[in-house]
C-alpha cells in the first residue's frame, strides 16, 4: 500500500500540518504504545516535517503573487531518510548528511529497508535528527570521536530523560553499528587536537 500524496497549497494547510506534527508528537510520548505504533506515528511525523520544511524553503522568498495564484507543491513522498531532516542546524548537517547515509548504506547490507522494516538504523537516526539531536565532539575510551548529544527544549527533546528513554529503546539494538559509523564519520571528518 502506498501513501498518498502529502500537499501543501496554503498557509493555513502549513498551520494544520504544524498542529497534527505537534498532536502526534505528543502522542509519541505515551507510554503505553508499543514500538510498531511509535514507529508509525514517527513515520507520519517524519513526514510532516519534512513536508512543512520543504513548502517553508520553497516559499522562503517573499512572493507578491496571491496565495490563490501559488502553484500547489505536491510532495510524492516525505522526503527520504538519508537526508537531514533539520537543515535549520547548519552546524552539523554536513556530518549528518554523512551519518544518514552511512546508515542507509549499513541498512542495505543488511537487508532492512526503510518504510517496510520497522525502526531501520536509518530510520531511528533519522528521527533522532528530527528531534534535535546534534554531533559534537566527544570521546570514547580516549578516543577522539563524533557523539550524539540531545538538544533539550526549544524545538530539541524535552528532557534528557526522554532522549534517554528513546536512546535506550531505539539506539541500543544498532550499538555496535553505531559506534562503527561514527568512527567512520571521524575518519572522515577528523576532530580538531589542541596540543
Amino acid at each position: 500500500m502506498t501513501m498518498a500524496a502529502l500537499q501543501i497549497q496554503t498557509v493555513e494547510q502549513l498551520k494544520k500540518a504544524e498542529e497534527l506534527k505537534n498532536s502526534l508528537e505528543l502522542e509519541l510520548r505515551d507510554p503505553l504504545l508499543d514500538d510498531a505504533e511509535k514507529s508509525k506515528l514517527q513515520t507520519k511525523v517524519n513526514r510532516l516535517n519534512a513536508a512543512i520544511q520543504e513548502y517553508k524553503d520553497i516559499t522562503k522568498p517573499v512572493d507578491p503573487v496571491s496565495k490563490s495564484e501559488k502553484t500547489a507543491i505536491v510532495l510524492q513522498e516525505a522526503a527520504p531518510p538519508e537526508k537531514d531532516p533539520r537543515p535549520n542546524l547548519t552546524e552539523d548537517a554536513h556530518l549528518w548528511a554523512d551519518l544518514l547515509q552511512m546508515s542507509l548504506d549499513k541498512d542495505k547490507e543488511t537487508g532492512r529497508v526503510y518504510g517496510v522494516d520497522d525502526n531501520t538504523f536509518c530510520g531511528v537516526l533519522n528521527g533522532f535528527r528530527c528531534n534535535g539531536t546534534r554531533l559534537l565532539p566527544g570521546k570514547m575510551k580516549d578516543e577522539p570521536i563524533w557523539t550524539l548529544h540531545p538538544e533539550i527544549g526549544n524545538s530539541g527533546w524535552e528532557s534528557k530523560t526522554e532522549y534517554d528513554d528513546f536512546k535506550k529503546r531505539y539506539l541500543e539494538p544498532y550499538g555496535r553499528e553505531l559506534i562503527q559509523l561514527l568512527r567512520e564519520l571521524t575518519k572522515r571528518h577528523p576532530l580538531e587536537t589542541r596540543e
